[in-house]
Formats: C-alpha cells, sequence, structure tokens
C-alpha cells in the first residue's frame, strides 16, 4: 500500500473551465494556429493562457486616438472587476503576445476604464394589488436589478439603460404602479503608491455628467491633504475646488483651483493633488450624475454595479392609490 501526501499545494491557478468556454475558445485556438494575426487570434491565445481575465478587447493602432500605426492594444477585463499588476500585464505581452505576434509589430497593454454605476429606483405601489409587503416587493425589485446588472454589464461594449430597469421593475409585480431612476456614477482613484507626492490624475465618466444648476456636479470622499481630511467639488463652471469641514459641518475651500472638469466629456484633471492618506478606504472616490438614465460606453470602458457595496443600488418604497398599469 502507498499514501500520497501533498506537501505544497498548487496555487495561482484558475476555475476549471467550464463546457461553454471550452466550446468557444477551442474552435478559436485551432483557426490561429498558434501564431498572432487578427484580432481573434489575440484574444483567444490571451484567454486560453491567463485565466485571471474574463474578456479581452484588442484592436490595432490606426484605430487608437491619436492613430499610432505598428501598434497592437491589448485590454483586460478581468472577473472581479479589479486592473491586472504591472507584473501580470508585462507577463501576456513578454510571454505571451511577443512569442506569436507579428514581427515589428509593438504590443501595448492598457488598463480597462471601469465606471460604477449608482442607481437610484423609486417604486410606487398600491398594496391592494399584492398579498406581499412592501418590503417583499423590494427584495424583488433589488433581485430584477441585480439580474439585469450581472447579465448586461462588466464588459466591453455593455450599455447601461435605464429604460430597460424601469420596464423589468414594473414586471415585477402587480402592485407596482410608477417607477423612476436617476443615475449616478463612480470613478475610483488609487494614489496609495504616491502617498505624500504631488501627482496628476485624471478620469472621464462615461457620456459626460450632469451640471447641476446652482450646486457642485462633482463630490468625492474624504482624504488627508495636509493632515485634514479634504473633499473634491466643483464651482459649477469647470475648476475643481478642495474644501474642508468646520465644527459646523459648513464648507471651507482649502484650495480654489486643483483642476478642471468638462461636463460634456465628462473629463475630470486633477493638477498636483498631494495625498497622505484616505480615511478607511483605499480610493478617492469621485462622484457625479449621468446627463440621462442610459450610459453608454466606448472602447476600453466597462461599467459595473459593485455588489459587494450595499449602497451602490438604492431603492426607496412609497405607497399610492393609483391602479397599476
Amino acid at each position: 500500500n502507498s499514501e500520497v501526501v501533498v506537501i505544497n499545494q498548487a496555487s495561482s491557478g484558475g476555475e476549471r473551465e467550464d463546457p461553454t468556454f471550452s466550446k468557444k475558445i477551442g474552435p478559436r485556438s485551432f483557426q490561429s494556429q498558434n501564431r498572432l494575426v487578427t484580432s481573434e487570434d489575440y484574444k483567444t491565445e490571451i484567454l486560453k493562457r491567463f485565466e485571471q481575465l474574463k474578456s479581452v478587447l484588442v484592436y490595432g493602432g490606426e484605430d487608437a486616438d491619436p492613430p499610432q500605426y505598428g501598434k497592437v492594444f491589448v485590454v483586460g477585463n478581468t472577473k472581479n472587476s479589479v486592473g491586472l499588476s504591472n507584473i501580470e500585464k508585462n507577463d501576456i505581452i513578454t510571454n505571451i503576445i511577443k512569442v506569436k505576434n507579428i514581427v515589428g509589430i509593438i504590443p501595448e497593454f492598457i488598463d480597462a476604464d471601469y465606471t460604477y454605476i449608482r442607481p437610484t429606483v423609486d417604486v410606487l405601489i398600491n398594496g391592494a394589488y399584492t398579498q406581499l409587503s412592501t418590503l417583499a416587493v423590494k427584495s424583488l425589485v433589488r433581485q430584477s436589478i441585480q439580474e439585469y446588472t450581472d447579465n448586461q454589464l462588466e464588459d466591453f461594449g455593455e450599455n447601461f439603460r435605464g429604460s430597460t430597469v424601469i420596464k423589468n421593475t414594473l414586471a415585477v409585480n402587480p402592485s407596482i404602479v410608477s417607477v423612476n431612476i436617476d443615475v449616478d456614477m463612480e470613478k475610483r482613484i488609487d494614489p496609495t503608491l504616491f502617498f505624500g507626492t504631488p501627482k496628476d490624475y485624471t478620469v472621464i465618466f462615461p457620456n459626460g455628467c450632469l451640471q447641476k444648476s446652482g450646486e457642485p456636479s462633482i463630490e468625492s470622499n474624504a482624504f488627508v491633504v495636509s493632515g485634514v481630511n479634504s473633499y473634491i467639488q466643483d464651482d459649477t463652471k469647470g475648476t475643481l475646488q478642495l474644501y474642508t469641514l468646520n465644527v459646523s459641518g459648513n464648507r471651507v475651500i482649502s484650495n480654489s483651483n486643483i483642476g478642471t472638469v468638462n461636463y460634456t466629456t465628462g473629463k475630470v484633471i486633477l493638477k498636483q493633488l498631494n495625498v497622505q492618506s484616505i480615511p478607511n478606504d483605499s480610493f478617492i472616490r469621485v462622484y457625479a450624475s449621468s446627463t440621462n438614465n442610459d450610459v453608454e460606453v466606448n472602447r476600453n470602458q466597462i461599467l459595473v454595479v459593485d455588489e459587494t457595496d450595499i449602497t451602490s443600488v438604492t431603492i426607496n418604497m412609497g405607497l399610492s392609490n393609483d391602479t397599476p398599469a
């Protein structure tokens, strides 16, 4: 008799391929014949050998803005919507792409641009048309929204459609009279490698951001600058400001110009921001409202609803005597 004893367990591997993935990748792998020529060749080879990725976007330098001829750009979408490390990106370029792509074509890996959608859904119900409690109907609404975001988002080219969320919510229960939705967006900046060092940061909100009248359109969580909890806002005219809170909770401007926001393009530029730390967080979170209930993406942009954040989807329930449609 013999016994096998595992001394060191295997690590860094991926989950076993499901049959659907194998059926999709198998024919493409055979078609590529172990070389990288078309964008599909790149996608197939990278997905086959790099288990952390959910999907891959590949495009030629002639399609870049501005065009960069002689290059091929690769964007990876991870299964947990967290960007790849520099070591992982270099591994893909060096050990997967360069050994098989055409000589003279320079591969370059760029990050996926994640935008976190934060919908607020207002639902009116007439209790006479259901035996369920308001809380139970709310739970069904939340489940419907989660199913939509799980199936429709978190990949390249997938847009958020507020009208679809409204239609799906109306169908959840016969008691629902009306549904209204507002869509906020969140961008995340990770400055942890640059704590104590002035640095520029840029984020882009898809579709632009709503320019509000008489109140800031850009907000943020707290982060420490010069030893004080500080926040970002705009002056309603396109200039970004840094402010603190006094003992009464009122805003006090500490820097009247730390960057700009273009409400039309959604580009937010922070200039020489010196972050020392972030209380109870790993990111500077920059918030803006969408210009409408549809959020559409381009090229490397990906929309995500963070299911680990219980505040990412807000559902407000109300009662009505109206007859459901």
